[in-house]
């Protein structure tokens, strides 16, 4: 079945776009799938920090996910099919491959400002 991807940083922006997307998912019909891809930072410096921790940082994304996942389920009153991911690695890769994984209708993204998204979206043959 076709899919509307929609990927997430949680950001208030970001979760409004969701929105729409759940939004149209329902009218439309189809799958969503909402995607979180994630990095574990680097710090460079010289005096010692605390190591991020890879599980931390996944449970915490986890935990963020299952909450937006029960709300889009309300929001969508359980007719939408949703789908959720959470990786680690490059975000633009990350959510390129998945698209090309899934029967893609749209992605639909919100973001602050220019991103690397703009450079690969032509990429994506929806």
């Amino acid at each position: 079945m076709k899919t509307i991807v929609v990927p997430t940083d949680f950001s208030a922006i970001s979760l409004n776009a969701v929105n729409y997307a759940a939004d149209l998912a329902s009218v439309i019909k189809i799958d969503l799938s909402i995607v979180h891809v994630f990095s574990v930072p680097v710090i460079f410096n010289e005096i010692p920090v605390q190591e991020y921790n890879n599980k931390k940082i996944y449970e915490d994304a986890q935990e963020r996910m299952a909450a937006l996942e029960r709300k889009i389920e309300n929001r969508t009153k359980g007719k939408t099919k949703i789908n959720t991911l959470l990786k680690q690695g490059d975000i633009v890769s990350s959510i390129d491959d998945y698209c090309k994984s899934v029967n893609v209708y749209a992605v639909v993204m919100g973001a602050e400002s220019g991103h690397a998204f703009c450079l690969v979206q032509k990429q994506w043959r929806l």
